[in-house]
């Protein structure tokens, strides 16, 4: 397995292939539903000792997005949160530098910011987002139309309110 590796610090994506580290430098744990709610899946990947790289990782305050292809197929994509820990591997200085990164799903356990009411709104409408109720949660809780890939679902929602604080919007 080739694995590329290609991670996006606010200029647009660069491959780091060459700094995966290690035999099986990419390991994906992927997870599923857990009672009908979605959960957040995670990859791992090992860095050698670029110190560019890692200073980049840890000084990032904002989410890292990152891609990972198995050959030329997708593998992961993600992020890794600004909240990255290093975990150095080496008795005698950096050896490798382990990373872990969330998928999108992580977005959905950001606190409520806005309270709107929601009257009459489809479900999902791709060809009218501004109606669409799970396009509206999704881009509240930081989740880009880009990374949307949402069916159609026609079933209207009667009404529903959102407010500022009361939780998540997973929950």
């Amino acid at each position: 397995m080739a694995y590329q590796l290609w991670l996006d610090f606010g200029a647009g994506f660069v491959e780091y292939s060459g700094s995966l580290f290690g035999r099986n430098p990419v390991r994906r744990q992927r997870a599923i539903y857990n009672d009908l709610k979605p959960v957040i899946s995670t990859c791992r990947f090992s860095l050698i000792r670029n110190t560019a790289l890692v200073t980049q990782l840890l000084t990032t305050s904002a989410d890292i997005p990152v891609r990972i292809l198995d050959g030329e197929a997708p593998y992961f994509v993600g992020y890794v949160r600004p909240t990255f820990k290093a975990t150095v591997n080496g008795s005698h200085g950096l050896e490798a530098v382990e990373v872990e990164a969330v998928d999108l799903w992580y977005k959905l356990d950001r606190t409520v910011g806005t309270t709107r009411t929601i009257n009459g709104w489809a479900v999902s409408n791709p060809s009218n987002k501004a109606a669409s109720l799970l396009h509206q949660i999704f881009y509240d809780a930081g989740i880009a139309d880009s990374e949307l890939s949402l069916a159609a679902v026609t079933a209207t929602v009667p009404s529903i309110t959102l407010t500022a604080g009361s939780g998540t919007y997973r929950s």
